[in-house]
């Protein structure tokens, strides 16, 4: 998966840049360590020469037993070796926050011993 990425690549989440770097194996191992996630696309359209816009949800189950959905928009801007250099994508801060605050939960479990319940 990683060879999809452009060395450039970009992700965006409301306009703000983030810290992901899919381009690197080591994110997609951690990635797939606590989670499995599907994506359920209902609108892909080409909206110029090397970009697409899709709609999507993105379902995520983690290991202990949390489901989140996304609901997502992305702008999706690939380099002339059609791999993905810009992923600009919109969506609810609440649910990206809810990724967020159980991947935490999960690892101050595994890796600490101090385990929450589920979000």
């Amino acid at each position: 998966m990683a060879n999809a990425y452009s060395a450039d690549f970009v992700l965006m989440h409301n306009d703000q840049p983030t810290a992901t770097d899919p381009s690197n194996s080591l994110f997609w191992n951690l990635a797939f360590m606590f989670s499995d996630f599907s994506v359920d696309i209902n609108h892909l359209k080409r909206v110029g020469l090397k970009q697409v816009s899709i709609r999507y949800v993105e379902t995520l189950d983690f290991t202990n037993n949390v489901t989140v959905n996304q609901h997502e928009h992305a702008l999706v801007t690939v380099d002339r070796d059609c791999r993905i250099q810009l992923w600009d994508q919109y969506g609810d801060d609440a649910e990206q926050q809810a990724v967020s605050d159980n991947i935490r939960v999960i690892i101050l479990c595994q890796q600490f011993g101090i385990c929450q319940p589920a979000l």
